[in-house]
């Protein structure tokens, strides 16, 4: 079943051989070798409290809200200025409007303004939010201002929040490294173009955190889009720093790529996980976005090997996405019915079953050695 699974996943999804890879770097044992970058769009992913109706803005929302107060509509327009107002909205980036409201207002606004538009103290972390940290992530690095991802409390992982670059030097990984400033407080959030032109030398230590990070690790970019400004600068930084001499960057989500933009983002030396070919045609209740996520997280979490020092997992089953039952792309062979080791010389196994128990626990226990014939219990099974 695993491997008609796999035959399925990969016909379509065309880059599963990238998600594949990844679920590697992730589980590697003992320490995993992929980081984390999380951008706004995650954030459309957390719970609103009850009677929040108010949400939480991407890019375009936020630089119309500024834009409104530059360039605020007036009594008795004509159509023609009406579009004309538009048409300068829709030529300007975020950026740049941001920066046109900075020097407009001041910098003290347009962190009143962020603040005012981002709903964080209305919302909990999600479900989404969740299946994300209890992954193993060596990092993991946001340039979202909310607190969600710190919020989030998942059993037996804890990640140490990092919202000042003083301290990176006293934290321990695995780490949130909150990039562009931090509610309440911790400002200046990164906006405008001024902001980008001096943050490497201002924020030097969260500039070379994230390249040592993608020295060592791999690295997902979740929550981005391909002309997310956030995405332009820092995977500009990392090509004039490092050039090509950095671990994979992977950016993921339903991304819908043409072949231009598929090889424009490769040209920047970011690998692009496209998710949206393997949703064609299946239904999604809450659209794309959310399901696509989810199904990706259940994949890296579907790739969890048992640690050497607890033996080998019998129970592993093939599975798949909660809402779309979509199969998960798995690594390694699944048994296809969980053992009980305490009645395995009552199961009447056969040899094919006992051939892969063996090979399973043979690099847990006797890694110098073959196993040895005679063993308590496994010749009753073989009898």
């Amino acid at each position: 079943m695993a491997a008609v699974f796999r035959i399925i996943v990969d016909m379509t999804l065309p880059d599963s051989t990238h998600l594949r890879q990844l679920q590697k770097d992730l589980w590697l044992w003992p320490k995993s070798r992929a980081s984390l970058m999380v951008g706004a769009g995650f954030s459309l992913n957390a719970e609103p409290l009850p009677g929040v109706t108010k949400r939480f803005p991407i890019w375009s929302q936020l630089a119309r809200s500024m834009f409104s107060e530059l360039h605020p509509a007036q009594p008795g327009e004509t159509a023609q200025e009406i579009t004309a107002r538009e048409r300068r909205f829709s030529n300007a980036n975020a950026v740049r409007i941001a920066s046109e409201y900075e020097a407009a207002f001041d910098k003290h606004k347009l962190n009143d303004l962020i603040r005012s538009e981002i709903p964080d103290s209305d919302y909990r972390p999600g479900k989404l939010h969740h299946l994300l940290l209890q992954l193993p992530w060596a990092d993991v690095f946001t340039t979202n201002q909310d607190t969600l991802l710190e919020r989030t409390e998942v059993p037996g992982r804890a990640y140490q929040p990092v919202t000042k670059a003083s301290e990176l030097t006293t934290a321990f990984a695995p780490r949130i490294v909150k990039l562009h400033g931090s509610f309440p407080s911790e400002t200046p959030f990164i906006m405008s173009e001024e902001d980008y032109r001096t943050y490497p030398r201002k924020f030097a230590p969260f500039v070379n955190s994230v390249q040592q990070s993608l020295l060592e690790n791999s690295i997902v970019l979740l929550g981005f889009s391909g002309d997310d400004p956030n995405f332009l600068e820092w995977t500009g930084w990392i090509r004039d720093e490092l050039g090509g001499h950095h671990a994979p960057i992977y950016l993921v989500g339903p991304l819908s790529l043409s072949n231009p933009e598929r090889s424009l983002l490769m040209g920047r030396g970011v690998t692009p996980i496209d998710l949206s070919p393997a949703f064609y045609d299946v239904p999604t209740p809450h659209g794309i976005h959310e399901a696509s996520i989810e199904w990706f997280l259940q994949n890296l979490e579907a790739a969890r090997l048992p640690r050497p020092e607890k033996g080998p997992d019998f129970t592993r089953v093939s599975v798949s996405n909660s809402t779309t039952n979509l199969p998960l792309l798995e690594i390694g062979e699944v048994i296809p019915q969980p053992l009980d080791l305490a009645h395995l010389g009552q199961t009447a196994l056969t040899s094919a079953e006992v051939e892969k128990i063996m090979a399973r626990w043979q690099p847990n226990l006797w890694p110098c050695h073959p196993i040895p014939k005679g063993l308590t219990g496994i010749d009753r099974v073989l009898s």
